[in-house]
């Protein structure tokens, strides 16, 4: 896979995320402007196509056992280093916006990277045509159980404000330090539950 993908399927969430539902037109014939402006009825998938999208299945098949820990690799911003500690913070100070990404699963993946590929393909019937945020979620995101799931299990923890975004891929949520201090509640710097 070309580093060139992934860097699109950022771009299409976290840019023209706010403006799905909207594309770019030539100016109209007879006008002084070359430049493109923005319709509002976007090209979007066919009904049919979304049909044929595969609809996430559950990952989380039992409760989170917080003794089934796994290490997240590259999960540690460079600048979490001794040299930046300045201490522990406050036990009440509030955590605000704390996300929590959320991985597909491999055929939802393989899906994503077909899908990419289509639209970018001046050849394919599914060119420039784009998914909001909404029905990228429906079949690229985690299964309603496991978001359930997800929201249960922070909302025991004492967690609160637990939000899905609207492509289904980011878990907002706020606490205190205290709460947010994952390497107190668990064993190990960097591990959280594992699913099964």
């Amino acid at each position: 896979m070309s580093l060139f993908r992934p860097l699109l399927a950022v771009f299409l969430l976290l840019i023209a995320g706010p403006v799905f539902g909207q594309r770019v037109s030539p100016a109209p014939t007879g006008t002084a402007s070359n430049s493109p402006q923005l319709e509002s009825a976007g090209a979007q998938i066919p009904e049919a196509t979304l049909a044929r999208l595969p609809k996430p299945q559950a990952r989380i098949l039992d409760l989170i056992d917080e003794s089934q820990l796994t290490t997240l690799r590259g999960s540690t911003h460079p600048l979490a280093r001794s040299a930046n500690d300045r201490g522990a913070a406050v036990p009440s100070q509030p955590m605000r916006r704390m996300l929590m990404l959320l991985r597909r699963g491999a055929e939802q993946e393989a899906t994503l990277d077909e899908l990419l590929d289509a639209q970018q393909d001046p050849g394919s019937p599914l060119f420039h045509h784009w998914l909001t945020p909404e029905q990228f979620g429906a079949s690229f995101g985690p299964a309603d159980a496991d978001v359930q799931a997800i929201q249960v299990w922070l909302g025991s923890h004492g967690f609160s404000g637990i939000q899905l975004s609207k492509g289904r891929t980011v878990v907002e949520f706020t606490g205190t330090a205290t709460q947010g201090d994952w390497k107190s509640k668990f064993t190990g710097r960097g591990a959280a539950p594992r699913k099964k």
